[in-house]
């Protein structure tokens, strides 16, 4: 049985695995291997599946923990067309969703003090992930429980200029833990949204990548998305 630790990275990397292999799949990889690799990554999954079903007044199974082992599930599902994955991954994103306060706030990440924009930062990329690949399945993410997720965006990017927006919240001076992996959510939000208030970041940080949500984003992202002034 795995300790905290790696139960924390089993999720983490199954995103990783899943992603890659979302965009190799098609590239004339033998029918064997690609059968074993998917069935491991599905096993994978499972067990990720697992560990975010139990123990569940740990903190980590209701903050970015979960937020994360949804988007890693969910690709999981869709790497290997399993539905059931995939739904799981999405109701976490419904769970998180309703999680945001009115001011935008995430109460738990609220708790880690001095990080707490940082974590708002980091819960941000999975629930983003996870909203582009139900939109993409034809279920309104955006749009849950009237734009509630706009309103962590809108923290997020108001905290890109002064920490305190978070900072405020919680009664903490934050540290900034800003990088081009923390902010690469921005770029399948630029491409959906062109909200200008981020082409700033994208200038600073392209390319944006994080192995997490499939490597360098601003290659999947930017050639279609150019950014406008």
């Amino acid at each position: 049985e795995l300790n905290s630790q790696g139960v924390s990275i089993r999720k983490w990397e199954l995103a990783t695995f899943a992603t890659t292999l979302l965009k190799i799949d098609r590239a004339g990889l033998d029918e064997a291997k690609r059968r074993r690799v998917k069935a491991w990554i599905h096993d994978l999954a499972l067990a990720a599946k697992e560990d975010y079903s139990t123990k569940l007044r740990l903190k980590s199974r209701q903050n970015n923990h979960l937020y994360w082992a949804g988007w890693g599930v969910a690709s999981a599902g869709i790497v290997t067309n399993d539905r059931a994955l995939f739904d799981w991954g999405i109701d976490r994103y419904r769970e998180a969703v309703s999680d945001i306060r009115d001011d935008g706030a995430l109460p738990l990440e609220l708790d880690r003090r001095t990080r707490a924009a940082g974590y708002h930062m980091f819960a941000l990329q999975p629930l983003i992930m996870l909203a582009e690949a139900g939109e993409a399945n034809g279920i309104d993410m955006y749009g849950y429980q009237d734009h509630r997720l706009k309103r962590l965006i809108d923290l997020n990017i108001a905290a890109l200029d002064d920490m305190d927006a978070i900072g405020k919240l919680n009664g903490y001076k934050q540290q900034d833990l800003y990088t081009e992996t923390a902010l690469s959510w921005m770029e399948p939000y630029y491409a959906r949204f062109h909200d200008k208030r981020v082409v700033p970041w994208l200038e600073k940080y392209r390319p944006m990548g994080s192995r997490r949500t499939g490597g360098n984003m601003t290659a999947l992202y930017f050639p279609f998305q150019p950014v406008k002034k």
